[in-house]
């Protein structure tokens, strides 16, 4: 089956737009980077179905996920679209422990996807020692590790990670970033990770996308874009460090 993913069009907001015509194959993962404010939040939520604002085109492995200048005006709906999604603030349930963040993951899965077992999960992504406390009461690190964990075990056909780890420490991070290397390597699933952390970006993926304000400037594989952006990753890098509390995240 093709994994092919199509998304052609555009996104305005008063301060901002996004604008695409972006194709790409998505049987190996494909990495997403660019300075904060490029678009590769609003990217990712678009592709999840959750910026009913967009105007354009939507496919993937052949389905038509949404298509504005269709008569038929196509839009299929988010739990219909099998994405499993991870951002960055974790947005969990709240009211749950994270065992019940998770199993509610397991029982909305729908099949098809990624197939990794619960006690698997929550071995690799240290969560064994967190499953009855209650989501309100973990760190900021724990949080994306249940985030991530429930993305996981919803069995999807995409992953769409936003800077999964980034609120880990480094050896957990990149112990994590091991596992979760062997879990995609074996798994029938599409992948794309949005990163600031070139490390990660190298080791999990074999395409890369570069965005810049609103748009796609860079596109290829990844080794040959991070070797040969020199200018692209020092703004990258620097957006990174001057990121403060209150900006706004695209």
């Amino acid at each position: 089956m093709s994994r092919q993913l199509v998304i052609e069009g555009q996104l305005e907001r008063a301060d901002f737009a996004l604008k695409l015509a972006l194709e790409f194959d998505l049987s190996s993962p494909v990495g997403l980077m660019g300075a904060t404010g490029a678009g590769k939040t609003t990217l990712l939520r678009v592709l999840a179905g959750l910026e009913p604002s967009f105007r354009g085109r939507i496919t993937f492995c052949d389905e038509v996920w949404s298509d504005t200048a269709d008569a038929s005006a196509c839009f299929i709906p988010p739990h219909q679209r099998r994405v499993g999604i991870a951002f960055q603030d974790s947005r969990l349930l709240p009211a749950r422990t994270v065992r019940g963040n998770l199993v509610f993951a397991m029982r909305r899965a729908r099949g098809g996807g990624l197939t990794l077992a619960f006690a698997d999960v929550v071995k690799g992504l240290y969560l064994a020692d967190l499953l009855e406390q209650p989501t309100e009461s973990l760190s900021g690190g724990e949080r994306q590790r249940v985030a991530l964990a429930r993305a996981l075990l919803s069995k999807p056909r995409l992953l769409l990670l936003d800077e999964p780890l980034s609120a880990n420490d480094t050896e957990r991070r990149f112990a994590m970033l091991a596992q979760l290397e062997t879990w995609l390597s074996a798994e029938p699933v599409s992948v794309l990770y949005v990163s600031h952390v070139q490390e990660e970006v190298q080791r999990l993926t074999r395409q890369l996308i570069i965005m810049d304000r609103g748009a796609v400037r860079s596109q290829g594989a990844t080794d040959a874009l991070l070797s040969g952006c020199g200018d692209c990753w020092r703004r990258i890098q620097r957006s990174r460090c001057g990121r403060g509390g209150g900006g706004t995240r695209y």
